[in-house]
């Protein structure tokens, strides 16, 4: 197969109907298509599919879900070697499903997307858990869930152990709350992953990336606060007129913004810029 000619237009489409509708590895290739043009959408897919045809024959179809578990950690982490990148957290690859499949390394996020999608190719539905911080999955069953850690080797989690890695992750100590368990659809796993990326552009100062993902950030799930985003990320590319009419949309819709003051000081910001540049 060709790679995908416009990955913007393929990107909505793909996001055009409702979360059970999303193929949520189609649309993680289509993401990173815009940064890799010549990436084979396709052949990435097929890739998940040789992942999963690698451990169906080791499955009877009779085990339970722990036992499920174990035969995906053995080929993912430890035949395959598959892991967490602790040394390069921030490097953009790791928000890229291709360069997390090629280099087999990831953030808890996109490698929990590679193992949802192995499982669900066999026949196995693990969810993910929207935690603060960590990104995990949960196999759900008819007792208690099986909380996944798939940044740590495909590690099954107790209430104790996630406390610690949170705690770990922040500093000080976390009590975990309800909350923290809540389920995340497609939409919103995607949503997470861009969210990444664009902290990672904007931490490098690499504006137009930073860009371009707020934009597919709000083909994805639009809200107000993409408009705010939008216009500050145009104010750093000294795009001017776009950035004002942004920021004056995102008052419009939210007049009562708890950010209002400091947006319009931007805005008062953009008409300096644009008066000394008259």
């Amino acid at each position: 197969m060709a790679p995908v000619g416009d990955p913007r237009a393929a990107l909505a489409a793909a996001l055009s109907g409702g979360d059970e509708a999303i193929d949520l590895a189609r649309v993680m290739l289509l993401i990173a298509a815009e940064e890799y043009p010549d990436l084979d959408v396709d052949a990435y897919l097929g890739r998940l599919d040789d992942l999963a045809g690698a451990i169906r024959p080791r499955l009877s179809g009779d085990e339970g879900p722990a036992a499920v578990l174990a035969t995906i950690n053995g080929h993912l982490y430890r035949e395959l070697g598959f892991r967490g990148n602790n040394d390069e957290y921030q490097d953009p690859r790791n928000s890229f499903l291709n360069q997390v499949l090629d280099r087999r390394t990831g953030i808890p996020i996109t490698l929990a997307i590679v193992y949802m999608e192995v499982a669900r190719r066999l026949g196995h539905r693990l969810v993910g858990v929207n935690m603060p911080l960590h990104f995990m999955l949960a196999y759900e069953t008819e007792t208690e869930p099986l909380v996944v850690d798939a940044f740590d080797g495909g590690r099954i989690m107790t209430a104790a152990g996630i406390q610690e890695r949170l705690s770990a992750i922040v500093g000080r100590e976390v009590e975990l709350r309800p909350e923290h368990f809540g389920r995340a659809a497609p939409r919103m796993i995607v949503r997470r992953v861009l969210n990444n990326l664009r902290g990672i552009y904007l931490a490098s100062r690499d504006y137009p990336r930073a860009l371009a993902v707020v934009d597919r950030m709000a083909l994805v799930l639009p809200t107000n606060d993409l408009l705010r985003d939008r216009g500050l990320v145009l104010y750093r590319l000294r795009r001017h007129d776009e950035a004002e009419a942004a920021l004056r949309q995102y008052l419009e819709l939210a007049p009562g913004a708890p950010d209002r003051a400091a947006v319009e000081q931007h805005l008062d910001w953009v008409r300096r810029m644009r008066a000394e540049m008259s």
